[in-house]
């Protein structure tokens, strides 16, 4: 159970990570 809620726990890291990787690249779409 542990494993399962580290690899969890990465997961919606990454996802955040992501999303605010999404976000910043719209930021620089609109401004070019």
């Amino acid at each position: 159970m542990m494993v399962r809620t580290t690899a969890l726990m990465l997961g919606l890291g990454i996802h955040r990570r992501t999303l605010k990787y999404l976000d910043w690249g719209q930021q620089v779409l609109q401004e070019d």
